[in-house]
């Protein structure tokens, strides 16, 4: 199966004000696209944002094409956004091409500097099938097709299985907290092994966790 990572930047009618909320907002720093549903009467998405959730629910009034929202709050400039959308006819061109074409989007899709970055995944057929039938308007560039990257999707499946257990006994130790609980020492001992053994493992597993967690922002 192929994963096609692209970046976008909608123009005319299909860039919308929300989209330009998320995307280049004054409030926001960024904005991830957890899920979303299109397959019904009321599209429906799910976002965390980093910015200035007051001053966004205040420039998220009265803009058009949300029906309904919910803001929850998590830190200082952190907080989730679920809304409701109407869907116009350019949204509803995109959303069709996108439900019909077979692909699936595989998250986190990212909004930042004015652009929407993500993957899509599926047969070469499809692929080629949907990128000839998404409108003109959405301004799609290519940046990568490769194979579906399994360990991307789940980073921990990259660690041998010594360097999952030294990483879990290091974090039920406390090696993660601040300030730190626990030495290589002292996990070396629960795991009876040396501390020099330990600092690598968790050397070359911390490197590995860093760069998949990177990739996403490529």
């Amino acid at each position: 199966m192929r994963q096609v990572r692209f970046t976008g930047s909608p123009e005319g009618e299909l860039r919308r004000p929300l989209f330009d909320l998320l995307a280049s907002g004054e409030w926001v720093r960024e904005t991830h696209l957890v899920d979303w549903t299109l397959g019904s009467d009321c599209p429906a998405a799910l976002f965390v944002i980093r910015g200035d959730s007051v001053r966004f629910e205040a420039a998220l009034a009265g803009v058009p094409d949300v029906r309904s929202y919910e803001v929850q709050h998590a830190d200082a400039d952190r907080f989730a956004l679920y809304v409701t959308l109407d869907t116009p006819e350019p949204l509803t061109t995109l959303f069709d091409a996108l439900t019909t074409s077979g692909l699936v989007v595989v998250g986190p899709v990212i909004y930042r500097d004015g652009c929407v970055r993500g993957s899509l995944v599926g047969q070469a057929a499809d692929v080629r099938s949907a990128f000839d039938s998404f409108p003109d308007a959405l301004s799609l560039t290519i940046e990568s097709v490769t194979e579906f990257d399994v360990g991307r999707e789940f980073p921990a499946a990259t660690l041998t299985d010594r360097q999952l257990t030294v990483v879990r006994t290091a974090a039920k130790m406390g090696y993660y907290e601040i300030p730190r609980e626990t030495t290589h020492g002292e996990i070396a001992a629960a795991l009876d092994c040396a501390a020099s053994t330990v600092s690598e493992h968790l050397h070359r597993a911390e490197a590995k966790l860093v760069t998949s967690a990177l990739d996403v922002y490529e």
